[in-house]
């Protein structure tokens, strides 16, 4: 009976190194001895994938080649066990070897050969379509993209319709200052339910609210602010009605109920409206008297009895009225006609009474 003794040096590579298509097969190359020298001929040989350097288990399915040739003692093999054998935990192959042909049993080499490095680089056999974006799955979240990565010149026109935007990720601190114009807002898009009842001050503009229920409101419309209830309202267009204004919106089937503020003379020139302390005020010019005058509702709808207040007084003073609220205060510019100045009076109390 002849004896098999191996030293074996691994030549380890991926056949997908070359330009060809990735396989799991990989070059296995060794030294058979027989009886001490340098084998010569044709021998079966068996591999079989261990986990451990002795005993363990057999990991995959054992690879019998016949007859391998083997001159000088040196032999080559192609091996595959599959891809799935090697996730990253250590393998060891283990060698049986009996002449070509033979039906007796392989005799079994030892120390078995640690596989290192190469092979397990078919764990990377997909890694080729990595760099193809159209093979991703899955979702990539917020968490796996660096800020300011993805900028607007990355993304092809309308990748990203609202099916992709969660609700409520998009604030306006997300968007550039007059990033949203008219054309960026579909027709219908923005309705009353989605106007906010503290939305910041300034103008709807001519036309801003037609198609409403019960007819059509194009006129001009200034919400004062801010307001916690029912917003004052001054309409722009002379002839035009505008219904009651209530905490949930227009109705246009009861008429706008007018409140006599001042009736002293040939008042309400140069009117502007603001709210002060909860309740609409209003600062205008007296022209009988050619004074400044100051009125404020006594309930936060402005119905009721008005209190008015003489502002100034000093020759013909109040043209060009402009109420603000300033430091919890009533605050009005108005013109000095008797000098042509510009001029500025501030209230002593929160309400704009007293002196």
């Amino acid at each position: 009976m002849k004896t098999y003794l191996t030293l074996i040096g691994v030549l380890l590579f991926l056949a997908a190194f070359t330009a060809h298509a990735q396989t799991t097969a990989f070059t296995y190359q060794g030294h058979l001895m027989d009886g001490g020298a340098s084998a010569n001929g044709s021998y079966d040989l068996q591999f079989t994938l261990k986990n451990a350097l002795s005993g363990g288990s057999t990991v995959g399915t054992p690879q019998a080649i016949a007859p391998v040739s083997v001159v000088n003692g040196i032999f080559t093999v192609t091996l595959d066990f599959g891809g799935a054998v090697f996730d990253g935990s250590d393998r060891w192959v283990e060698m049986g070897v009996r002449p070509f042909g033979s039906a007796v049993p392989y005799t079994v080499l030892a120390p078995r050969q640690k596989l290192t490095s190469a092979p397990y680089a078919v764990r990377a056999a997909n890694a080729g379509n990595a760099a193809n974006a159209a093979n991703l799955t899955g979702t990539l979240t917020a968490g796996n993209v660096p800020a300011n990565l993805i900028t607007g010149a990355m993304l092809a026109n309308n990748t990203i319709t609202a099916t992709q935007i969660q609700n409520g990720a998009v604030g306006s601190a997300q968007l550039a200052n007059n990033a949203v114009g008219a054309d960026q807002i579909a027709s219908g898009a923005v309705t009353l339910s989605k106007i906010a009842a503290t939305s910041a001050s300034g103008y709807l503009g001519q036309g801003a609210l037609s198609g409403l229920t019960g007819g059509t409101a194009t006129a001009t419309v200034i919400f004062a602010q801010p307001f916690g209830s029912t917003p004052p309202v001054v309409i722009q267009q002379p002839g035009w009605t505008l219904g009651a204004v209530s905490t949930t919106g227009f109705s246009a089937t009861t008429p706008f109920a007018p409140v006599t503020v001042d009736s002293t003379g040939n008042v309400g020139r140069d009117t502007s409206l603001a709210v002060v302390n909860g309740r609409p005020a209003i600062s205008y010019w007296d022209l009988s008297n050619v004074d400044l005058k100051y009125a404020i509702a006594p309930s936060a709808d402005g119905t009721g009895t008005w209190t008015t207040v003489t502002v100034d007084s000093a020759g013909n003073v109040g043209e060009h009225t402009s109420l603000a609220v300033v430091y919890g205060r009533p605050a009005i510019s108005y013109r000095d006609g008797n000098n042509g100045y510009l001029k500025y009076a501030i209230a002593p109390s929160a309400d704009g009474t007293g002196t």
